[in-house]
């Protein structure tokens, strides 16, 4: 009887051990995701102030804003939701509790849901402006578009709701807020997540692989000389193919992360928050800089027909031309100018 006892302790003692481990592992996570999106932000902020603040304002500009500064508010509310000692289960009087139960609802959908709109969005403006602007393109995008929105706002919402706030046991070094949500719903809010950011890449990738007139995928060499020949299609291909790995990559263990449940989830959030802000601030600025126009809307130069792409490379702008219409070229001799789109 005094040894069942005593295993009994023994298994509660490590069990609050690993708990205690992974509570830990998961305030480093945070504060290592925080320190990874202020350095971002601080080795592009020269590039931003030129190319951002100083443009005109339009719909990736705001996006823009949105997905790099709420991204840092996020993480560092984040961090000091699990770090704080004064959070409460229910409302509390006292002026800086924090309540879990809005809380979570909070964290749910200002992190996942927020930035995945955000970023999706700019996507769809990247794609439908390569696509040369077709409505039919448009259409498809907007049909995937709100079809992820959709479905990830209804299973949020019914995790959220399956979320069971727990009390701190008190005499313990427990912070922040500690709950537990059966992950039935977690895979549906995650898939499609996943199959949206492989069709963008895809999407992207045939568009350009077309307009290359590239057919052998085995010669690598081919591929880069003429992606290097065409300085946009290098950042599009580039970016997209960085920033889709990126989320393809962070999503999948958020995935896994919830499916195991526990304190594994708040390993991966941080770095969700902070992936998506670079990968959708970064699809902006990258762009904006290889145009060198700070005060213009962003352009970029329509494809042409298979195997022609009317690209732009790095120029000065004439004072006496109107910047949004300058004609663009690419390097050394590939393709001609073309009628610009704004992305």
């Amino acid at each position: 009887m005094n040894m069942s006892s005593e295993d009994g302790r023994a298994a509660e003692l490590q069990a609050l051990v690993h708990t205690l481990t992974l509570l830990q592992r998961s305030d480093l996570s945070s504060v290592a995701a925080l320190t990874w999106l202020v350095y971002d932000i601080s080795i592009t902020l020269e590039q931003e102030v030129d190319f951002i603040w100083r443009a005109r304002w339009s719909l990736p500009k705001f996006l823009y804003i949105a997905a790099r500064y709420y991204g840092l508010f996020n993480l560092a509310f984040y961090i000091h939701v699990s770090l704080s000692l004064t959070v409460s289960e229910n409302f509390s009087v006292h002026l800086h509790s924090i309540s879990c139960k809005p809380w979570v609802w909070f964290n749910a959908f200002s992190n996942s849901v927020f930035f995945t709109t955000t970023v999706n969005l700019l996507f769809v403006i990247r794609i439908h402006a390569i696509y040369e602007k077709k409505r039919i393109m448009l259409a498809f995008l907007l049909f995937l578009f709100f079809a992820e929105f959709i479905i990830e706002v209804v299973c949020t919402t019914l995790i959220v709701r399956s979320v069971t706030v727990e009390e701190r046991p008190s005499g313990l070094p427990i912070r922040g807020c500690t709950s537990t949500s059966a992950p039935d719903w977690t895979l549906a809010a995650w898939i499609p997540c996943l199959i949206v950011a492989c069709i963008f890449y895809v999407l992207t990738t045939y568009k350009l692989a077309k307009n290359l007139g590239i057919k052998n995928w085995v010669n690598l060499k081919l591929i880069f000389s003429r992606l290097h020949a065409y300085p946009i299609m290098d950042i599009f291909y580039r970016d997209g193919s960085i920033f889709f790995g990126l989320i393809f990559v962070v999503i999948l263990l958020n995935t896994v992360f919830n499916v195991l449940g526990g304190a594994y989830i708040d390993i991966g959030a941080p770095w969700l928050s902070a992936s998506y802000s670079i990968a959708g601030s970064r699809l902006v600025l990258n762009l904006r800089t290889m145009t060198s126009i700070p005060d213009s809307k962003l352009n970029m130069r329509s494809f042409s027909a298979e195997g022609t792409f009317r690209a732009a490379s790095n120029v000065t702008a004439p004072d006496d031309l109107d910047r949004d219409s300058i004609p663009l070229q690419p390097r050394q001799g590939w393709g001609t100018s073309g009628t610009s789109h704004e992305v």
